[in-house]
Order: structure tokens, then C-alpha cells, then sequence
């Protein structure tokens, strides 16, 4: 590596040393926006991905969606990637896990919808129970 010439390359720099795997899905950039270390003193620094959603261009942990840390990396990608959409509540990583890292309906309809009404969180709430709408 050669010596970074400015203070936000270096940041970037030891970004992409901590946490880039080349062999992982995303760019290093997706990758670094993703990191879950907001006690890192780079954190609210570290670079991100050209259009980054609002939840992360923030900067701002209290931002994050809930269950943000305990997130499988794939699926972190894919939210980023969304556009900009932040979901009510994430799954946990225990239910991801258990489905071959599959989500179910109602999680994919809250992190691809951009529009979140109470009205709409119910129905989905009892959709998903097998509840009659």
C-alpha cells in the first residue's frame, strides 16, 4: 500500500484494511458503509458508496435500523443497495439464519417499502399471523 496523501484517504485506507473482503459481496466502499463499529473513532468519517441510503449518509447511530449489528453481511449489502428505504424493525439474525438466509414476505415488503403507516404495519402484522384482513 502506499502512503495516503490526504486525511480522508488515509481514513479510507484503514477503512478498507479493517473490514473489505474482496471475496464478499459489495464494493469497499458498500462494505465499509455497512461497518457496525459505531464505537470506532473512524466510524462517522469512513467513506461511502456514491448514493448511499439516508439511514447511513447520516451518520448517525441512532439511525440504523434496529438489529442493524446482528445483520448478515449479504443482506446489509442489500439494503444499502435499496433506495434508501429504512425499515421499521429488521429481523433477527437467528430467523434469517434459520430460513437458509431467506427473509420472509413481510420483512421484504418493510424494507422495500418506502411508505410506513401504522395502518399498513397492522395489516402486514396480521397477514403474516394468518389473521383474517
Amino acid at each position: 500500500m502506499t502512503t495516503p496523501k490526504t486525511r480522508g484517504a488515509a481514513i479510507g485506507q484503514m477503512c478498507r484494511g479493517c473490514i473489505y473482503d474482496p471475496a464478499a459481496a459489495g464494493t469497499w466502499r458498500e462494505q465499509v458503509a455497512t461497518c457496525c463499529i459505531v464505537d470506532c473513532p473512524l466510524w462517522r468519517f469512513r467513506p461511502m458508496p456514491r448514493t448511499p441510503p439516508h439511514w447511513i449518509a447520516s451518520r448517525v447511530p441512532a439511525d440504523l435500523p434496529e438489529g442493524w449489528a446482528s445483520l448478515p453481511h449479504d443482506e446489509a449489502i442489500r439494503r444499502i443497495r435499496n433506495l434508501g428505504a429504512k425499515p421499521e424493525v429488521l429481523p433477527d439474525s437467528a430467523a434469517v439464519h434459520a430460513h437458509d438466509g431467506a427473509l420472509g414476505t413481510l420483512a421484504v415488503m418493510q424494507a422495500s417499502s418506502s411508505i410506513d403507516t401504522p395502518a399498513m404495519r397492522a395489516e402486514g402484522s396480521q397477514s403474516a399471523m394468518g389473521a383474517p384482513t
